[in-house]
């Protein structure tokens, strides 16, 4: 998500990773209550500041369809057999 872009209400902890796989440090941000992953940027602020946000978090999530992948890399071979697999409606 954009920073131009990104509101959050109260004030998330945060704490600084060393280094992301890139070699950059990254910024963790979790609810100081409970302890949810929030959101992880770059350090600092600015106009050019990317949030990625973590979908569990937020609200409107029902209503947000991917629109991309990262860390295809890493995802475990289920995954895109999950379709196939028999659900229940509630527990």
């Amino acid at each position: 998500m954009p920073g131009a872009t990104f509101k959050i209400t109260g004030r998330p902890s945060v704490y600084l990773k060393t280094t992301a796989d890139s070699g950059n440090p990254r910024a963790q941000a979790f609810c100081p209550q409970c302890g949810s992953p929030i959101y992880s940027t770059t350090p600092g602020d600015g106009p050019q500041q990317w949030y990625i946000v973590r979908v569990g978090i937020l609200r409107q999530r029902d209503r947000l369809a991917p629109r991309q992948q990262i860390w295809c890399r890493s995802a475990r071979p289920w995954l895109a057999e999950l379709g196939s697999v028999p659900g229940n409606a509630t527990q």
